[in-house]
Formats: C-alpha cells, sequence, structure tokens
C-alpha cells in the first residue's frame, strides 16, 4: 500500500493547479499529522504565514496550529487564538505542498523557501512534531517543486536546521 501511495503522489503532483493550494486543506494535513507524543508539556503555538495564496484563499494566508501534548490535542484556527506565538513559519504554499507531498524533504526548505522566526530548540523540534521528516522524498532535488524559494525578510532568522 505504501508503494502504491508514493506512485501515486510521484504521478499526480504534476497535475496540482495554482487554484489547488489550499492553505485550510494542507494545514489540516498537517493537524493530522502531529505526534502528540512528541510535544513537551506545554502548550506551542506556531503561525503559518503563506505567500503564493490563490485570491480565491486569501483569507487562509495566515493560520495557527495550536498542539498541546494533553487536553485539546491540535487546533488548527483561522483567527489569532490570542496565546504567544512560538514560532513563525513563512513560505510559498507551493513550496509547502511540495513538502506535505513528498516532493521536497523538510530539511531543504527549513531556512531557505519556509522562513522561521522564533526559538532555535523549538523550531528543530517542529520537523519531529509535525513528522515533516516522514514527508520526506528520496528524490529531493527538488526538480517537481512548482516554483523557486520565496525571501521573506522576517526579523529574526534562523537556518540550518537539519
Amino acid at each position: 500500500m505504501d508503494a502504491l501511495g508514493q506512485w501515486g503522489l510521484r504521478h499526480t503532483c504534476d497535475r496540482i493547479e495554482p487554484s489547488d493550494l489550499d492553505p485550510a486543506v494542507l494545514m489540516w494535513g498537517l493537524r493530522k499529522r502531529v505526534d502528540l507524543s512528541a510535544l513537551p508539556e506545554r502548550r506551542i503555538v506556531l503561525r503559518f504565514e503563506f505567500s503564493g495564496v490563490p485570491a480565491s484563499r486569501t483569507k487562509f494566508r495566515i493560520m495557527w496550529l495550536v498542539l498541546e501534548s494533553r487536553g485539546a490535542g491540535v487546533d488548527v484556527c483561522v483567527k489569532d487564538p490570542g496565546f504567544a506565538v512560538d514560532l513563525t513559519l513563512q513560505g510559498n504554499i507551493r513550496d509547502w505542498v511540495a513538502v506535505y507531498l513528498s516532493r521536497r524533504s523538510w530539511r531543504a526548505v527549513a531556512g531557505n523557501a519556509v522562513q522561521i522566526e522564533g526559538d532555535r530548540k523549538t523550531a528543530k523540534m517542529l520537523e519531529t512534531w509535525l513528522q515533516l521528516d516522514a514527508a520526506s522524498s528520496p528524490d529531493d532535488a527538488g526538480s517537481h517543486a512548482p516554483t523557486g524559494p520565496v525571501r521573506a525578510q522576517p526579523a529574526k532568522r534562523l537556518q540550518g536546521f537539519g
């Protein structure tokens, strides 16, 4: 089944149209991937700022994931949940979808196509919490990624994760 799934991803990814780049669908998929057992005892709040979002989806350009190992679990928020943000992640929706669909590895985009603001230790754990390493592709040349990296200019850039 895994091999069939990988085959499907490999052969359908090129059919993704700009209108398919929906941050809400991506966030729901990331929510389902969270490894609750890997989370710290405290709440983690991730703010996602997507560029390249289709005009029909701009209300989802900024979204939050609230991660809690106990109690609430994982929430997807389209409005600021009112908690202190631990990490802000900025990048093109195409790069995020490419990672999610195993077209690019997290290590290839973290700190490059996806800019990360916040505590370095917390940022290093992101790959584990969201199981982004499980989504990495054996062919990570990035040749299938629909666009090049977006260079955001955050106040504090963190690089070299992985």
